[in-house]
């Protein structure tokens, strides 16, 4: 049990509360713990954001498709993680993924209406969700910002810091040529050049439709050298 606990302050938006703090929530809130099997699919894209929702163990894979271009993102996340938490509020609170389990996992969730009950009686929960929030608001105000500068692999890697998070693996970019050249701004014989040069410095892998990318952090770190 000392272990469940241990993961359990481990969780972002839950670092920092005691032991103490820990079993008291879990004597008042009733937190669900799920298993899925591999491929299972844990919710859909555009479903309502009605828990809180954490990887507690094992992998999640989620894809992420572009609404007006065949463009499509998918990538692997690691416990312990938070899924999707920036879309709890707002006007319109739903995943703008698809979320399927990699392997076996086990998701930890609580109601959305529980989850405000702790953060209004709690103030280290309140500054984690602010900090949270906050973080994603500013790093996405520079990366738009900086998308018009910069060369291929910069532009791509402020793709990937949008929409896909810190930590993540096995990340697979599939598309049409001419959407992916129009997003980035680029002819097609210049990022055929630069996936080659990237793929040279082992950045990535490609073919003609799709990317992959096995680390996130590492790419990113790459392309702003």
């Amino acid at each position: 049990m000392d272990n469940v606990f241990d993961k359990m302050r481990d969780l972002p938006l839950l670092q920092g509360i005691s032991e103490t703090t820990l079993h008291s929530l879990l004597e008042k809130y009733p937190f669900h713990f799920l298993k899925y099997g591999d491929g299972e699919k844990i919710f859909s894209c555009d479903d309502p954001c009605t828990h809180i929702r954490f990887i507690f163990s094992g992998a999640v894979r989620f894809v992420v498709k572009s609404l007006v271009s065949k463009i499509s993102i998918s990538y692997s996340l690691e416990a312990p993680n938070a899924m999707g938490a920036e879309f709890l509020f707002g006007r319109k609170p739903n995943y703008p993924f698809d979320a399927y389990a990699q392997g076996e996992c086990g998701i930890l969730q609580l109601t959305k209406a529980d989850y405000i009950k702790i953060i209004q009686s709690d103030d280290v929960f309140l500054f984690n969700i602010l900090n949270y929030l906050s973080r994603n608001a500013q790093e996405t105000t520079l990366r738009l910002l900086s998308l018009s500068h910069g060369n291929i692999p910069k532009r791509l890697s402020l793709m990937l810091e949008s929409l896909v998070p810190p930590h993540a693996s096995q990340v697979e970019l599939e598309f049409k040529q001419k959407d992916l050249c129009l997003m980035l701004g680029s002819r097609r014989s210049s990022l055929l050049t630069s996936l080659e040069d990237m793929k040279k410095k082992h950045m990535l892998d490609y073919t003609q439709s799709s990317i992959t990318i096995e680390d996130r952090d590492f790419f990113i770190d790459m392309a702003n050298l």
